[in-house]
């Protein structure tokens, strides 16, 4: 055999291909996992998800969507087309926050 020459090396058999598959299905199980234990709400976040439905509901506010809320609890909305909207949501969540003592 020639020095320059690396030696020729088979095709990899189905059993090596299979576990190569079932290798990458572990990681991937094992990344949603981690993810799924790093995903839960904060008491914060719940309660302005449940309030911001229920006032939205009660408002009539169509065109309101929450964008985004951390961990803390501040919130970010936004509006398609008036600013009114937010503000009546934004009230009765201020109004349900007072009622409740947060």
């Amino acid at each position: 055999m020639d020095g320059n020459v690396l030696p020729r090396l088979g095709n990899p058999t189905r059993e090596h291909c299979r576990l190569r598959v079932v290798h990458k299905l572990l990681h991937g199980v094992a990344f949603l996992l981690l993810l799924a234990g790093c995903a839960q709400n904060t008491p914060q976040q719940e309660w302005v998800y449940k309030t911001f439905n229920e006032c939205k509901t009660e408002t009539n506010a169509l065109n309101v969507s929450l964008d985004r809320v951390t961990p803390d609890g501040r919130i970010y909305f936004s509006a398609f087309q008036t600013q009114t909207e937010v503000n009546r949501v934004f009230a009765c969540m201020q109004n349900k926050a007072a009622q409740q003592g947060r």
